[in-house]
């Protein structure tokens, strides 16, 4: 069975990563305006002049203006651009409600804004949802929330990508361990008792970890002490074509994404790296993406400047008016003297 072993040996952390060089590099610049309309640039950086299968999400519908930038020196990679206006906010959420493929990544978006006459606050958030397949044993049995934290916001200490890489690894064999038991269970065969494979589970997993096989069903035969596992060839080859499969998917996930978000008027607060005047920058991976949600969150202030000038209009009016009044009142009474 080719490949098994090395599939079942290799973390998904490493299956995650592509070779230097073939990494896709992502650019999204949304800006907001306080009619509530938005502007939407993604740029796409590939070596390919065609429209890249990944898991982000592209547009290439008509309602979007694609263009495409040829390299004009050795080096260069293709810029693939689309860009497109929304009258409204809500629009732009729903074009990424609408992306149902389980091999792209979910972005959801939501604006909230409140007035409060002389000046209105907006907060943006952005998420990109876990694009992991292998997913059956939560990440809280290897890592703790502040490991969690440390790890996206860049830390790479030695200890956390031992971490990472044993939740990744335990989750692809447990994906195969889950397969082997649920087809023990339809062969329904005394030969193949389930309680006897549940109680070799970790002997199984050393086995595949260890062995320089490349016959998965022989690792597993040898490790359960069942020679009658060969009776499930079909089904465990299977499963290992349907890790592959999942694998593949993830790595569509590879490259860097930078996320700019410009707001109207003045940030007051965000959870970005870099604040630029009234922009900020998120800067992310696929290792980001394959190990917890990802949420982008900025909130600004915009002056009404409408709001300004009729409360100046009205307070002015109500200093002078009183002024006015007595002044007629006082030419009234010497008219009539």
């Amino acid at each position: 069975m080719k490949n098994s072993a090395w599939l079942l040996k290799c973390s998904a952390m490493v299956l995650m990563l592509t070779m230097p060089g073939c990494r896709e590099s992502y650019t999204v610049v949304t800006s907001l305006f306080t009619d509530g309309s938005c502007d939407r640039v993604i740029t796409v950086t590939s070596d390919s002049g065609k429209v890249p299968d990944v898991a982000f999400p592209l547009p290439i519908d008509s309602t979007w203006k694609i263009s495409w930038k040829a390299p004009t020196q050795k080096g260069e990679k293709y810029h693939f651009t689309a860009r497109k206006h929304f009258a409204h906010i809500d629009s732009l959420r729903q074009e990424y409600a609408r992306v149902s493929d389980s091999g792209k990544i979910q972005i959801s978006i939501s604006v909230e804004k409140k007035f409060r006459w002389f000046y209105t606050y907006f907060t943006y958030t952005e998420k990109y949802k876990l694009f992991n397949p292998f997913t059956m044993l939560p990440l809280s049995q290897f890592m703790t929330g502040d490991e969690v934290r440390r790890y996206l916001a860049g830390e790479r200490s030695d200890s956390l990508k031992k971490k990472r890489e044993a939740w990744e690894t335990r989750n692809m064999f447990e994906e195969y361990y889950q397969g082997l038991l649920e087809a023990a269970r339809k062969l329904n065969h005394k030969s193949l008792p389930v309680s006897l494979i549940e109680s070799k589970k970790e002997e199984l997993f050393a086995e595949l970890m260890s062995s320089g096989s490349n016959d998965v069903v022989r690792e597993t035969a040898h490790a359960l002490g069942m020679p009658a596992v060969r009776k499930l060839s079909k089904e465990l080859k299977a499963l290992v074509d349907g890790i592959m499969r999942k694998s593949e998917v993830a790595s569509k996930a590879d490259g860097d994404y930078v996320s700019t978000v410009v707001m109207p008027g003045t940030i007051l607060d965000t959870n970005a790296e870099e604040v630029k005047g009234n922009s900020v920058v998120w800067r992310l991976s696929d290792e980001h993406l394959g190990i917890a949600d990802y949420e982008m969150r900025v909130e600004s202030r915009s002056v009404n400047v409408w709001a300004l000038s009729a409360t100046g209009i009205t307070v002015l009016g109500l200093v002078i008016l009183p002024g006015v009044l007595r002044l007629r009142q006082e030419r009234r009474l010497i008219g009539v003297r």
